[in-house]
């Protein structure tokens, strides 16, 4: 028999309804994270014990089964529990699918939000993965929305302590549309980090093709090379566009760029310092993530959310298996609240799967600064080798 999906069937398996998404899926994630902001979360506008999540579309993906898509069409509240630990707490707020209830006839009951409590700490950590699942239910498939840190006796959750941890979902594409793609212009050496594009009249729009986190990748010689765009502007008929990663020297003009966009933090959510950054050095300051699979780590971002001042900079040590991956580190002087887009050691060599990335902090202005967000941009190296 031949199958197919129309409105008014319902004799179909689970399996037979979703095997073709779970076919084209290469990542779970939101489908919108821009312009319409599916499930951002937020803090009310008169702030309380309370978050809002934007209406969306998602889909979530239960590995070796099937991919579950969700909407939801009306802004939701999901109450925080307070905290009176005498420590602060970070929450993830996750979107699952508890596949241990018997869908209604809409199945408007299965997909669901919860806020995962993390543990109260001088220094707290967002709940790992094991965490999250021995919460929800090991095997109830989610992504993460957003870690929320909850501060002891705190009465309100403040835009200041939401970070937004939604990942895109990405395609898995043979056929049709390329993976990688040929530059659609001849690029033009400025620097190791820069390339200009003519764009008569603006009419190629490059400068909105070519925006933060698109993917790069080139030979030189033999040699696999690799970088991400950081920002692109258009003047003159010329498209500007500045890079991070592997330096612009031969070979880069046979570039292609990558279908899908750079991922922060392995898909696994901002690292978060919460509170009053240390004033001596401190390893290990946040969670560890376990690398998923072999990855190339191009960048990391470091932003404060109140400035230090006095003397001194906030330096960040950003580790794979406790060796610094980041000659420079990012770096944020006194008054400063964010220093991005510094280059990775050796773009272009594998960040081995299971590799343990972690955070140490060198040191602080003389008055440290507060609520720390680091993250770092790479890509899968197996998507190297799609067509």
């Amino acid at each position: 028999m031949l199958y197919t999906l129309r409105s008014g069937a319902n004799q179909h398996t689970e399996d037979s309804v979703l095997q073709f998404i779970t076919d084209i899926l290469s990542t779970p994630g939101v489908i919108d994270l821009g312009d319409n902001n599916h499930f951002l979360v937020q803090a009310q506008d008169t702030p309380d014990m309370t978050v809002k999540v934007n209406i969306g579309r998602a889909f979530i993906k239960k590995t070796g089964s099937n991919t579950y898509p969700v909407r939801m069409d009306a802004v939701s509240n999901v109450a925080v529990e307070a905290n009176s630990s005498g420590n602060n707490r970070i929450d993830t707020l996750v979107l699952y699918i508890d596949l241990s209830t018997s869908a209604n006839p809409q199945a408007s009951n299965v997909a669901k939000l919860k806020i995962v409590k993390g543990t109260p700490a001088a220094s707290p950590t967002a709940p790992s993965d094991s965490d999250i699942a021995n919460d929800i239910g090991s095997s109830n498939p989610y992504i993460e929305l957003a870690d929320i840190t909850v501060n002891n006796g705190a009465t309100s959750i403040i835009a200041a302590n939401i970070s937004d941890v939604r990942a895109a979902y990405t395609l898995a594409v043979s056929g049709g549309a390329a993976f990688w793609s040929d530059m659609p212009e001849t690029a033009t050496r400025v620097s190791d980090t820069q390339f200009t594009m003519p764009d008569v009249d603006n009419a190629g729009l490059y400068d909105k093709i070519f925006t933060k986190g698109t993917i790069l990748k080139w030979l030189e010689g033999a040699t696999f090379q690799t970088a991400m765009v950081i920002s692109s502007s258009y003047a003159g008929n010329v498209c500007t566009v500045n890079t991070v990663g592997d330096s612009l020297t031969a070979g880069f003009t046979d570039m292609m760029y990558c279908l899908h966009k750079a991922i922060k933090n392995f898909g696994d959510g901002s690292w978060i310092i919460p509170t009053n950054l240390p004033t001596a050095a401190t390893t290990n300051i946040s969670k560890s993530i376990r690398v998923p699979e072999d990855w190339y780590v191009l960048s990391g971002d470091l932003r404060l959310g109140t400035a230090g001042s006095g003397t001194g900079s906030s330096i960040l040590d950003i580790n794979d298996d406790g060796v610094s991956k980041f000659g420079t580190k990012p770096t944020i002087t006194s008054t400063g609240t964010e220093d991005n887009d510094n280059v990775a050691d050796n773009p272009s060599t594998i960040v081995a799967a299971g590799s343990i990335m972690t955070l140490d902090w060198d040191s602080s202005t003389s008055t440290p600064g507060a609520d720390a967000y680091a993250e770092v941009w790479g890509y899968p190296a197996s998507w190297r080798y799609r067509s």
